[in-house]
């Protein structure tokens, strides 16, 4: 006699539906992951494209302008006139910090210690100094402090640090892109620039904010690295 087929058991059943829950729940959380790494990836693109139309635009206004402020300065805006409302940007212009009595005091030791060396293996080699070499470089020593105290004061007029920050929201928090560059724009670069470019107009949220020089013991000073 033949006997009947037999069924699923009523726990076979359950772990079978439990095994198949587990794994659609895999399934959609790693579905979501992909889904939120691609829109933050695709949000990251759009940062880094509007960073760099927003550096150049920052360089062509210094082209233009030139560098006007001994001071930092803090430019800020969105960007609604390019299509996307919901990111922003600000931009740090720094000054490098540079000293002029500083740099000739070093070129002053340098050529000191120099001057020194020469002057031991003179004593060295021949038993005593035939020529007083200090007073040979005097005029040279002097040319080169005002050379160095030139070259840091047109390096002050002419180089800026540019620290760019794009924002959004994603996810209910706030992610930030951060851009360094530096410019170099010499006083007869953008003396001929203002002549050759058209007139730049002056947007509203982008404006220039010269910052008071901190000090570095002071409460929110940083250190700032030319």
């Amino acid at each position: 006699m033949k006997r009947p087929s037999r069924g699923f058991t009523l726990l076979e059943v359950m772990v079978a539906l439990a095994i198949l829950a587990v794994s659609l729940v895999a399934i959609l959380g790693i579905n979501g992951g992909t889904v939120r790494s691609h829109a933050y990836a695709k949000r990251l693109t759009v940062a880094t494209l509007l960073a760099r139309s927003k550096m150049v635009d920052i360089e062509t206004h210094f082209l233009h302008e030139g560098f006007t402020s001994e001071f930092d300065q803090t430019m800020e805006g969105d960007f609604s006139e390019e299509g996307w409302n919901d990111f922003r940007w600000r931009a740090e212009v720094v000054v490098p910090k540079l000293d002029a009595a500083l740099a000739t005091t070093i070129v002053r030791e340098l050529v000191d210690k120099l001057l020194g060396d020469i002057e031991q293996q003179q004593t060295a080699s021949d038993g005593g100094p035939t020529y007083d070499v200090r007073s040979m470089a005097a005029p040279f020593q002097g040319l080169l402090e005002g050379q160095m105290a030139q070259l840091v004061e047109l390096l002050k007029r002419s180089v800026r640090e540019v620290r760019l920050q794009v924002s959004w929201f994603e996810g209910g928090r706030e992610e930030t892109l951060d851009v360094v560059t530096h410019l170099v724009i010499l006083p007869e670069d953008a003396q001929a620039a203002s002549q050759m470019l058209p007139q730049l107009p002056q947007s509203p949220q982008t404006p220039l904010t010269p910052q008071a020089p901190q000090s570095p013991s002071g409460p929110g000073a940083r250190q700032v690295t030319p």
